[in-house]
């Protein structure tokens, strides 16, 4: 499938536009300015629109390439406008700073941590945790007590709740609240989910966690031309 069929521009500018909105502090307006100027004039809503299909499809697409993860777990959640209402950003990562996985849910409760936890599970290059640790979030305590006698985590799954040792997870929030500032908040839920999974996929493979791909931007831009099908 030609996942750019019918589509006015070309395959490379689209996803130019997609990988720099979805890494960079630029808003679509500046990354539409950007593209005029260079002889390639576009609306904002265009790149919008491209946001919105490609990053789901990239989150999909990368999914065999990431790393296996370590079995210590750093979670956390962050907030998030959409519509002038707060969401809340969950995320993990493993003791070497490598995202584990990320989800946006309406509330921060134990419903919304366990499904955090049933969503990360699942996933091919996830190993289950032998330590989680979060904050002192009271929902975390209760949920993971439950994932355990569901049988989706081991009974000798230890879990710490101590705020200074996810001070490095606080630390890679930044690079998503930083994008979140510029983006200007979200007006739906859906549009959010997308967005920040862009967000999420761009910063794995940047920070590296992607098999076979350097830490070069040319490497990380012939990667995401790769896994969209797209030759040089």
């Amino acid at each position: 499938d030609n996942p750019f069929k019918y589509k006015q521009f070309q395959s490379e500018i689209i996803l130019f536009c997609v990988r720099w909105y979805c890494q960079t502090a630029l808003s679509y307006q500046n990354l539409a300015d950007m593209m005029t100027e260079r002889g390639c004039p576009m609306a904002k809503t265009t790149i919008w629109h491209w946001v919105q299909q490609y990053d789901p499809e990239m989150k999909k697409r990368v999914s065999s390439y990431i790393r296996y993860t370590g079995g210590r777990w750093h979670v956390d959640e962050t907030m998030t406008k959409v519509k002038g209402q707060y969401k809340y950003f969950y995320r993990a990562i493993d003791a070497y700073g490598d995202t584990v996985d990320f989800l946006l849910t309406a509330k921060k409760d134990i419903d919304s941590a366990i499904r955090f936890f049933k969503h990360s599970v699942k996933l091919v290059h996830v190993r289950k945790p032998g330590i989680i640790v979060t904050d002192k979030n009271k929902s975390y305590a209760p949920a993971i007590e439950i994932f355990k006698a569901e049988g989706e985590l081991s009974n000798n799954c230890r879990h710490m709740m101590d705020k200074h040792s996810n001070d490095y997870l606080e630390s890679d929030h930044r690079f998503t609240k930083r994008k979140v500032k510029y983006s200007m908040w979200f007006q739906n839920f859906e549009s959010a989910q997308n967005t920040l999974a862009g967000y999420d996929v761009m910063h794995m493979i940047r920070k590296g966690q992607m098999r076979h791909v350097g830490l070069d931007p040319v490497s990380q831009m012939n990667f995401v031309h790769k896994i969209f099908g797209v030759h040089a």
